[in-house]
């Protein structure tokens, strides 16, 4: 582990919106969007977005690759409350190679949208995208406001521009109806480039808190989901959002983990086997420059 500083110092919350192939997209105050390289130190400022909230807590990420346009690609989808207490859905598309910023969608969430029963985003923190190879970004999401716990992952193909949604696991579902549970709270990740979701439950009257990661073995299939990870009694968890599946050791006996107290490396009992302070991604080293046009190739 090493320290690395980066050139944008800020008062306010630096929000990371995605990182791959050693390509880090994190956004500053006033809509400053920045693509950077922390291992050449190559900074690339994007074009400010047109977006209304200069702030990315109204906004869904997504920032990967995709290998059908030779590019990187990010999307924001911004939530956009209306006088007629209604909310718009703007969704915003940027790539590398061209270097501009594209207004791709509008959707009123309640007579436009594209998803089944107006599935709206999880408003207890801004995501940033789950992208598996199939280049679609994936976001927990709920079907309308009076749900309490998110019920279905919602994905937007960062090829064709279009929405679609994946089931979560049965189980999940028929455990947050039980009336001993609280809540569930939900977060994604890619393991082993399949779709993993963890889920936090939190019951009535229990100072535990209990944890289960399942995965998507077929895209597509959501009979396929299968729950490779499951852990009661352990002390109250931060929100699940600061909570990514993706750091578990290659050996998987270790995994990264927030809780309310401390946060660190825990073995799949649930013990503190060595404590940090952090917030973090996961991050692949690599020289690739966040600087390409549509003269040069991806690794030119």
């Amino acid at each position: 582990m090493s320290k690395i500083v980066h050139r944008y110092r800020d008062d306010h919350t630096l929000f990371v919106l995605g990182c791959c192939n050693g390509l880090l997209c994190f956004w500053l105050s006033a809509r400053i969007i920045c693509v950077w390289n922390p291992i050449t130190n190559e900074y690339r400022r994007l074009p400010n977005p047109p977006v209304v909230y200069s702030h990315p807590g109204q906004c869904l990420s997504g920032f990967g690759y995709v290998p059908s346009l030779d590019d990187y690609k990010l999307v924001l989808l911004e939530f956009i409350n209306v006088d007629d207490g209604n909310n718009l859905i703007r969704v915003y598309s940027y790539t590398l190679r061209c270097n501009e910023w594209e207004l791709i969608r509008v959707v009123d969430d309640m007579f436009d949208s594209p998803f089944p029963d107006n599935p709206l985003y999880n408003y207890f923190c801004p995501q940033s995208g789950v992208i598996l190879p199939n280049s679609k970004s994936h976001w927990v999401a709920r079907q309308n406001y009076k749900t309490r716990d998110c019920n279905l992952i919602l994905a937007f193909d960062l090829v064709t521009d279009t929405f679609n949604t994946v089931k979560v696991p049965e189980e999940l579902l028929l455990q947050s109806g039980e009336p001993s549970m609280k809540r569930f709270l939900y977060c994604l990740s890619n393991i082993d480039d399949k779709l993993c979701i963890a889920a936090h439950g939190i019951r009535l009257g229990d100072c535990t808190d209990s944890l289960q990661v399942w995965k998507l073995e077929r895209y597509g299939d959501s009979s396929s989901w299968n729950k490779f990870l499951w852990i009661n009694g352990i002390e109250s968890l931060k929100s699940l959002c600061s909570f990514l599946t993706s750091y578990m050791s290659r050996d998987g006996l270790t995994y990264l983990m927030y809780s309310n107290t401390k946060t660190g490396i825990y073995s799949f009992g649930g013990e503190l086997c060595a404590e940090y302070l952090l917030f973090t991604v996961p991050y692949v080293e690599s020289l690739i420059s966040p600087f390409m046009t549509a003269e040069k190739g991806l690794f030119s």
